[in-house]
């Protein structure tokens, strides 16, 4: 299957995963708008992010190594899901019950008065092994170019998790909102787990082997991808977590800006879902090219994702106002508009620039410049911490924004400058449409005709 229609089926299902999560993210802020009931909403977006944070720090980036070593024949299919399925099950372990005892150890009476047990925290910890499997076994299914399938493993948690959220809150837990979110964040991910093993059986077996070879070529190259990708989830959640910390008013205020920080977070991101639909695509098509075609490649993608995505980012800007407040009613206008509001007006820039970043850092893993791309999503880390520090204590939501935009901003141009020198493109050339691209256009609409059948392709 052809790079532009594996981007166009990735893209529709990314479209629907958005449709899902943020309408998921909706009606459950819809559910805790009033006043009084902001703070919890806060919890609800600390906890649901948790594990996957916890997945993305214990990955070892052997998500990319399988990937990028099948594709250029270095390593079996076999040998990798092996192998990858043997780290997920131990080292996740270790990582979660280490997790765990942290937790355990740091929790005290007065801590947790206000979030959920350590006994619910358990069940939550111990699904990064699950999002592990399922993380290895789908870059598994990109190998092979099950290009449905992987989509679909992605778009599973989305379609499940908002009914049964509502089944568990409403009919199970007692209305218990914490209880509810771990168990529908948990639960999902055991089934996909175990359902893409028995699925993908035929290709690698359901039996866990360690296979050295692979593991200390996988490492070599991983842990530094590894570092790279846990350092950019990061960047993107790490200040929903410092928000709390920093914020010098109370406890429930801060839980409280943690909900509008969200709010503004989902809604600059709804620009992102462009450039990740191409993400993991393009790192297996720039690894499969030679330097020439790789050096043509990119700028076009670069280009047009950034103006793709001004666009969105204007829509987002227009609209948000109306719908939400159609939404929200009352509670847009008296709790949520003026915090929310300033807050993406601040975001939206550095969320648009970083979107160039995003396609030139996939370009730069596929053709090794790791340590590079580790010195960049490093530089978002530590510009967006002391953004964070000096602006959240008294602007809360909006200091988080704006000390985003800043992180996103020197990202980009830290990119856009490595790669531009390293490459030989003009920089004019990363950023600014050519007449050429509209051809580009044409060929993928001329594809939308042949996906129910991409066999023909």
């Amino acid at each position: 299957m052809r790079f532009k229609t594996s981007f166009l089926i990735t893209f529709a299902f990314h479209l629907m995963i958005l449709v899902l999560d943020k309408g998921t993210g909706l009606i459950i802020s819809k559910m805790f708008s009033a006043k009084d009931q902001v703070a919890t909403r806060g919890d609800l977006v600390l906890l649901t992010n948790l594990p996957f944070i916890l997945m993305a720090i214990s990955n070892l980036g052997l998500a990319t190594s399988l990937v990028y070593f099948a594709q250029r024949k270095e390593v079996t299919v076999r040998v990798a899901g092996e192998t990858t399925s043997f780290v997920a099950t131990a080292w996740g372990s270790f990582v979660s019950l280490a997790a765990v005892g942290v937790i355990a150890v740091w929790a005290t009476p007065d801590s947790t008065a206000d979030f959920p047990p350590l006994a619910l925290l358990v069940p939550l910890l111990l699904t990064p092994i699950f999002l592990l499997l399922i993380s290895y076994r789908n870059s598994i299914q990109l190998v092979l170019h099950k290009i449905y399938a992987y989509n679909v493993t992605q778009l599973i948690p989305s379609v499940v998790f908002l009914p049964l959220f509502l089944l568990l809150y409403f009919v199970i837990t007692d209305r218990d909102p914490h209880e509810s979110a771990v168990w529908a964040i948990c639960i999902p991910a055991i089934f996909v787990a175990l359902g893409l093993s028995w699925i993908l059986r035929k290709h690698v077996p359901l039996r866990p082997r360690f296979h050295r070879g692979f593991l200390r070529k996988a490492l070599a190259y991983g842990w530094r991808a590894n570092v790279s990708s846990t350092l950019g989830y990061l960047n993107h959640r790490v200040d929903l977590y410092l928000l709390p910390l920093v914020y010098m008013v109370s406890v429930n205020d801060a839980r409280a800006e943690v909900a509008f920080y969200s709010m503004a977070v989902t809604l600059a991101e709804l620009i992102w879902h462009f450039p990740e639909a191409l993400r993991d695509l393009m790192f297996a098509k720039v690894a499969s090219l030679d330097e020439d075609a790789a050096r043509a490649f990119t700028p076009v993608v670069c280009r047009n994702s950034l103006w793709i995505c001004a666009a969105g980012a204007a829509v987002v800007w227009v609209v948000h106002d109306p719908l939400l407040g159609l939404w929200f009613a009352d509670d847009w206008g008296a709790v949520w508009g003026p915090k929310v509001t300033p807050a993406l007006a601040w975001l939206l820039p550095g969320t648009l620039l970083f979107t160039v970043a995003k396609v030139l850092r996939a370009d730069l893993m596929a053709r090794g410049f790791v340590n590079q791309c580790i010195f960049l999503a490093g530089l978002v880390l530590v510009v967006m911490i002391a953004g964070d520090i000096a602006l959240v204590p008294q602007l809360g939501a909006t200091g988080a924004s704006l000390a985003s935009t800043i992180a996103y901003g020197a990202c980009a141009i830290g990119t856009v400058w490595f790669y531009a020198s390293r490459t030989g493109v003009p920089v004019l050339k990363l950023l600014i449409p050519h007449r050429e691209d509209w051809q580009h256009y044409r060929t993928l609409l001329a594809r939308l005709r042949i996906l129910r059948n991409p066999s023909e392709d």
